[in-house]
C-alpha cells in the first residue's frame, strides 16, 4: 500500500539549488524490514554515518551499541531521546558528539572518543558541555561545514530556536535565536548539503503537516513552506546529494513514510514502506548509494530498512 503525503506547489524547487542526475529511490528497491533484536528500547534511535547507534533502554539510561551488545554511556542524562554526529576529534576512534536536553531544560552534549593503546587496552574519554540555551525537546544537531556545528531545538513556546559555534567542543556558542513561524510537536530535523553552503531544517507541526524552512549562504534564511501531509512523528531528513534530500516519519498506521525533493523535480509524493515502528524513524545516507533507516519498533526492538 502507498500512502500520499500533499504536494504543493510552493517552494517546488529549492531557490539555489544544483540541478544534478541521481537515482530516484522507490518502493520497488528498498529490502524487507529486519529485526535486530538486542535489549529492548523506550526512545528512538539515533546515529551517524561512522558513529554507534544509540537509545535509552528501559531503565532510561542511555546506551549504545558495542561489540558485544549494548553498553550504558557514562556521564549522561537525557530526558528523551538524543541527536548525535560524527565527532571533530582527529588521531582517535569512534569520535562523536552527542547532544540531547539534560537537567534544567538545557541543551548539553557529550564529545567523547575511544582512546586505544597497545597493552592499555581501549577506554572512552568525554567533554560535557552546555549550549548555554534551554529548549523543550530534543535538539537536532548538524555539522555546516568542518569547524562549525548548528544545532536546533523547540522553544518552551514551541517555536523553533537556533545556535551555533566555530571549532572544538571547547569554544563558546553563539547566542540563541528564535524564529517566527508555526508552532511545531517533538524535535526538530535538519541537514546540511551543497558544501556546507545550505542548511534545511523540517519539523511537524501542531496540525500534523511537515513544515520545511532553510538557510542558504548570502542569502539568508527563507520562510516557512507547508508540505502538507499527515504524519505523527518527528522527521528525519538526509542528503542524498547535493540536489536531493529525504525526509522520513511515522504514519498514523505506525508505519514508515518516506518523501524526497530533487533539483530537477520538486517534491515528490510518498511512499508508505511498512514497517510497525514507535517513537521516530532515525536515517542517514551510510554509503555511495545507500540509505539506512532504523526504528523502535512495537516490540520495542531495533528494526532497520535499507535502501542501496
Amino acid at each position: 500500500m502507498r500512502r500520499r503525503w500533499a504536494t504543493t506547489g510552493a517552494g517546488a524547487v529549492l531557490a539555489g539549488a544544483i540541478v544534478v542526475g541521481v537515482p530516484t529511490p522507490a518502493l520497488a528497491n528498498w529490502q524487507p524490514w529486519e529485526n535486530l533484536q538486542g535489549i529492548d528500547l523506550i526512545s528512538a534511535p539515533a546515529f551517524a554515518p561512522g558513529t554507534m547507534i544509540y537509545a535509552r533502554d528501559t531503565s532510561s539510561k542511555l546506551v549504545r551499541t558495542s561489540g558485544s551488545g549494548w553498553e550504558q554511556v557514562p556521564g549522561v542524562e537525557p530526558y528523551e531521546n538524543v541527536s548525535v554526529i560524527k565527532g571533530s576529534r582527529g588521531g582517535t576512534t569512534d569520535p562523536t558528539e552527542i547532544y540531547y536536553r539534560g537537567a534544567g531544560l538545557h541543551v548539553r552534549y557529550l564529545d567523547t572518543v575511544r582512546m586505544c593503546h597497545v597493552g592499555a587496552g581501549c577506554w572512552w574519554e568525554s567533554y560535557n558541555g552546555d549550549t548555554n540555551g534551554t529548549a523543550s525537546s530534543t535538539p537536532a544537531a548538524v555539522t555546516l561545514h568542518p569547524g562549525r556545528v548548528d544545532v536546533f531545538a523547540r522553544s518552551t513556546e514551541g517555536r523553533l530556536r537556533h545556535s551555533w559555534r566555530y571549532g572544538s567542543a571547547y569554544e563558546v556558542w553563539a547566542p540563541w535565536e528564535e524564529f517566527d513561524g508555526p508552532a511545531f510537536s517533538e524535535h526538530p530535523a535538519a541537514v546540511s548539503w551543497r558544501s556546507g553552503t545550505r542548511l534545511d531544517v523540517f519539523v511537524r507541526g501542531e496540525d500534523a503537516h511537515l513544515w520545511h524552512k532553510w538557510w542558504t549562504d548570502g542569502v539568508g534564511w527563507s520562510g516557512w513552506e507547508d508540505l502538507g501531509g499527515d504524519i505523527a512523528s518527528a522527521p528525519s531528513v538526509i542528503s542524498f546529494d547535493d540536489g536531493r534530500l529525504d525526509v522520513f516519519a511515522r504514519s498514523a498506521g505506525n508505519t514508515l513514510l518516506h518523501r524526497w525533493w530533487t533539483a530537477g523535480g520538486g517534491w515528490s509524493g510518498s511512499e508508505d514502506l511498512g514497517g510497525d515502528i514507535r517513537h521516530s524513524p532515525a536515517a542517514a545516507k551510510t554509503g555511495h548509494r545507500r540509505i539506512d533507516v532504523l526504528a523502535t519498533g512495537g516490540d520495542r526492538k531495533l528494526h532497520r530498512i535499507w535502501w542501496g
